[in-house]
């Protein structure tokens, strides 16, 4: 059965929501629970020489790499990853990155707390 809502009731609710999000703002840091991103890692790659542009090109098509970085030091690129699980991460790396053409080598870091 519908019940109707006064204006005044549904004022409140949205009062509580808003005072509740305020006292948990910045308690969620690096987690990213609107998208349902529970798993966060970087993966640090080699590529072929001069295929950074490239690298990244594929990397920012992929929908689980939030970031991707060319870097000077002892690897040429470093790629942010949100994903959805521990599987979902493990498949993003394994299917998607690692597969991608000029890659040479990757080391994966996984991030333990991501507050």
């Amino acid at each position: 059965m519908l019940q109707k809502v006064t204006l005044d009731k549904r004022n409140a609710v949205i009062q509580q929501v808003e005072i509740f999000s305020e006292d948990f703002k910045g308690k969620f840091k690096g987690l990213l629970v609107s998208k349902g991103i529970m798993h966060k890692g970087f993966v640090l790659l080699n590529c072929d020489l001069g295929a950074e542009e490239f690298i990244i090109d594929e990397l920012n098509q992929i929908p689980q790499v939030t970031h991707a970085y060319v870097t000077f030091g002892a690897y040429d690129i470093i790629a942010e990853i949100d994903a959805e699980s521990q599987e979902d991460f493990e498949k993003t790396i394994s299917l998607k990155i690692r597969r991608l053409a000029r890659i040479v080598s990757t080391m994966t870091l996984n991030v333990v707390n991501p507050e």
